[in-house]
């Protein structure tokens, strides 16, 4: 498989994995945005793995500790 099918592949995963955790937040009032870089080389699936795991945190993280009415909303 070439580089960039590899590259293109984990970062749709990736994006999807934090749409599906933005929609999640948005439930509970929490609004903003993310930004994903385009990586360079395709990551291993062992990286990957543990990428996904700790957006997976980040997310549940925000969920259980932030207040949604503390978040600045845009003007």
């Amino acid at each position: 498989m070439p580089a960039e099918v590899g590259i293109a592949s984990q970062r749709a995963g990736l994006q999807s994995l934090i749409d599906e955790e933005e929609s999640r937040l948005e439930a509970l009032g929490f609004t903003g945005d993310n930004l994903l870089a385009e990586p360079c080389r395709p990551l291993t699936p062992e990286t990957m793995r543990l990428l996904a795991g700790l957006l997976e945190e980040l997310y549940a993280n925000i969920a259980k500790h932030a207040d949604p009415g503390e978040c600045p909303r845009p003007h």
